[in-house]
């Protein structure tokens, strides 16, 4: 590669990738962009990607290895930022791919509206017994409008992260100090730049076209593998906030987004974990969500009730899940018997009465407590009483 900048920076941090980087790295040589530096970031592999990356770099002056110990994804990331001298950076995940042209069309976007960053669309696949399953992720979002992401909180709350699926004007990350949390492991410290590239753009654009090819629920990704550890996205919300707080008048605007996708965010990492350690994760989360008690709720939508629940008590948040799943039990029994919806239909309105008074007195006072515990008590003494009858 000559000494000039490139056009786009790609970085790769690979770590115990050998099974599909080979595959990653064609898609990216297929993009046809001769001035481009491609940076891959060895971060401690056990296995044979080194020896694959330095096949590549071989037969390519276009490749840079960067080989060092384990440091987890965001140094790996941060290394590759430091090290990248392109006009343009792209973060590349060496066991997905990217769409055929799909930096051409990036970058040509990027370009004619001198864009702080501009996403595409993706499309998600996994194998399944040799066959590839393949779908389009479809989020609510502006298309093909230049715009100030932060003046549309809704569609920041909707969207798929995607931070891979995008390129970004390197000056615009330099001069907002855009980074990636260096916390061990490989689980969700793109979040940050997701939040932080959000927050700060001035000038953003989505298109429609797929642009990078997403490999979902394998064996090493964080999602897969996010009830391993309960607080690493925590740790990601808590960086985004101090990072944000320094720029108040941006803070305050993008509060309403930060509040919905974290509360979304914790039942997510919720439901993830084992029952014996859920109750310490609740008291730790229920710390930081205080501070949440007076924030604009009004995009968390139905997750509503889990931050409303949980600012009481813990207790309370387990009793009133621990009530909706008799609830549910209830309400799916009856309806599964159609002798039911035919001869019932009262008895089956009032269950589904109680129910509904149930979800609507959730988290609103101490008092509801009692109430809720006798619409429980209710609701399955008239399932026994049809038990009783040999109806269900």
């Amino acid at each position: 590669m000559s000494e000039s900048q490139p056009l786009i920076s790609v970085v790769l941090p690979c770590y115990n990738t050998e099974r599909y980087l080979s595959e990653c790295l064609e898609s990216l040589l297929k993009q046809n962009i001769p001035d481009m530096e491609i940076i891959c970031v060895n971060d401690g592999s056990t296995d044979g990607t080194l020896e694959i990356l330095c096949k590549y770099a071989e037969q390519d002056k276009r490749f840079t290895i960067l080989d060092g110990p384990n440091g987890g994804y965001g140094k790996a990331m941060n290394r590759g930022l430091d090290a990248a001298r392109g006009k343009y950076f792209a973060l590349l995940e060496p066991d997905d791919m990217l769409a055929e042209g799909a930096y051409k069309k990036l970058l040509e976007a990027v370009e004619k509206y001198d864009l702080d960053f501009v996403k595409g669309d993706v499309h998600l696949f996994k194998k399944e017994n040799g066959q590839i399953r393949t779908w389009k992720r479809q989020y609510k979002r502006v298309s093909n409008i230049v715009m100030k992401p932060r003046d549309y909180p809704k569609l920041l709350t909707e969207m798929f992260p995607a931070t891979w699926a995008g390129v970004y004007r390197m000056e615009f990350l330099k001069k907002h100090g855009i980074r990636y949390i260096e916390t061990p492991g490989a689980s969700f410290q793109d979040m940050s730049f997701f939040f932080l590239t959000g927050a700060y753009a001035e000038r953003a654009l989505f298109i429609d076209d797929v642009v990078y090819k997403y490999r979902t629920m394998h064996e090493t990704s964080s999602c897969a593998n996010r009830g391993k550890m309960p607080y690493a996205l925590r740790d990601v919300y808590l960086y985004v906030r101090e990072k944000l707080e320094q720029t108040p008048e941006i803070w305050e605007k993008f509060k309403i987004v930060y509040l919905t996708r974290r509360v979304d965010g914790h039942s997510w990492i919720y439901h993830s974990l084992p029952l014996s350690i859920r109750p310490e994760y609740l008291e730790i989360t229920r710390k930081e969500f205080i501070d949440y008690e007076f924030w604009d709720r009004s995009l968390l939508g139905g997750k509503k009730r889990y931050l409303e629940e949980l600012l009481i008590s813990v207790e309370n948040f387990l009793m009133c899940e621990s009530m909706r799943a008799i609830i549910s039990s209830q309400i799916k029994g009856l309806e599964r018997m159609s002798i039911l919806q035919l001869k019932y239909k009262d008895h089956l309105s009032k269950i589904r009465r109680y129910s509904i008074l149930a979800f609507f007195s959730i988290g609103k006072r101490k008092k509801r407590i009692l109430e809720k515990k006798e619409i429980s008590k209710k609701i399955v003494k008239e399932y026994e009483d049809l038990v009783s009858k040999k109806i269900v």
